[in-house]
C-alpha cells in the first residue's frame, strides 16, 4: 500500500512538473524520483580536475556567461569586431583552473625573489614561460592557434561588467602568427582565483587560429 501511495505520489509530481517547465513528462518523472530517492548522477562542472566539465554548477555558468559577453564585445567593437566576426565561439577550455593555479604558485615565488608585485609579475610573464606552464591545457587539442590571456581583480556585478574588468593582460603564447580575421572554432573561458591572501583575480583565456 505505502509503495503504491509512493508511486501515486510520483506520478501526480511529473504531471504538475511537466505542466511547469518545458521538460517531457518522463523527464519530469525522473526529476521527481530523483527529488524522492536521490539522483543516480550529477554533475559539478569540474570532473577530475580544473573546470573540465559541462558548465552545470553556478560557478562554471558564470565563467562562461562573462567569456560569452567578453566575445560580444569583442565582435561589436569597431576594430576588433571584424577579427572575431567568423569564429564559433566554444565557452569551455579544460583545465584552466589548473593553468591559472600553476601561473599563481610560479609569479608568488617569482615576485617574492626578485621584488615586484604578483601584479606585475603575471603582466610580464614570457611566452616561453606561459608556455610550460600551459602545459596542462593539452596543446595538441587546439591545432595551430594563438592563446591570450588577460586578468584583473573579480568584482561584483553582471558579466558585462566583469567582462569589462579585465585590466591587465599578459602575452600571447603557442602559434601566435596567425593571421586574421580567425574563422572557425575559438575557445573562450574564464575562472576565479583566490589567492593565499584572500584576493580575488578573474582570468580569461581565449584561443584562436586564423
Amino acid at each position: 500500500m505505502k509503495l503504491k501511495k509512493l508511486l501515486a505520489l510520483t506520478l501526480t509530481g511529473a504531471v504538475l512538473t511537466a505542466s511547469l517547465t518545458a521538460c517531457t513528462p518522463l523527464d519530469a518523472a525522473e526529476l521527481v524520483y530523483d527529488s524522492i530517492f536521490g539522483g543516480g548522477s550529477s554533475s559539478t562542472g569540474s570532473t577530475g580536475s580544473g573546470n573540465t566539465g559541462g558548465g552545470s554548477t553556478a560557478e562554471d555558468a558564470e565563467n562562461r556567461a562573462v567569456a560569452a559577453a567578453y566575445v560580444k564585445s569583442l565582435q561589436n567593437g569597431t576594430y576588433t569586431g571584424p577579427t572575431y566576426a567568423n569564429i564559433t565561439p566554444v565557452y569551455d577550455i579544460p583545465y584552466l583552473e589548473d593553468f591559472v593555479k600553476a601561473i599563481d604558485g610560479y609569479c608568488t615565488k617569482k615576485s617574492e625573489a626578485n621584488g615586484e608585485s604578483w601584479e606585475e609579475t603575471v603582466h610580464t610573464l614570457s611566452k616561453e614561460e606561459l608556455k610550460k606552464l600551459a602545459t596542462v591545457l593539452h596543446k595538441e587539442n587546439y591545432g595551430s592557434s594563438s592563446a591570450s590571456l588577460r586578468f584583473g581583480k573579480d568584482i561584483q556585478g553582471t558579466p558585462e561588467q566583469k567582462a569589462n574588468s579585465f585590466t591587465r593582460t599578459c602575452g600571447s603564447f603557442w602559434d601566435t602568427t596567425q593571421s586574421t580575421p580567425y574563422k572557425g572554432n575559438a575557445w573562450f573561458d574564464s575562472v576565479v582565483l583566490t589567492r593565499a591572501d584572500g584576493s580575488t583575480y578573474r582570468f580569461l583565456l581565449s584561443i584562436c587560429h586564423g
